[in-house]
């Protein structure tokens, strides 16, 4: 089983690293914002081009829902 995420400090900004496969829905959908608050996170203009290693920033903390999901977890 992979290893449980560690939980980001309060108003931390986490990095995700893009993998083989990903796209930008799934990686929203997995951290918990919408796609487009990762696209204006990151100043992504185009959804469809993301790269294999590309480091995205990821706040947990940008939306209730997300620090909700972080809490419960």
């Amino acid at each position: 089983a992979p290893a449980p995420a560690a939980a980001a400090a309060p108003g931390a900004d986490e990095i995700y690293v893009v993998r083989s496969g990903d796209t930008l829905s799934g990686i929203a959908k997995r951290v918990g914002l919408a796609e487009s608050e990762l696209m204006a996170l990151n100043r992504i203009r185009d959804r469809d081009f993301l790269f294999e290693g590309q480091r995205l920033r990821v706040s947990r903390a940008a939306t209730p829902a997300a620090a909700a999901a972080v809490a419960a977890t």
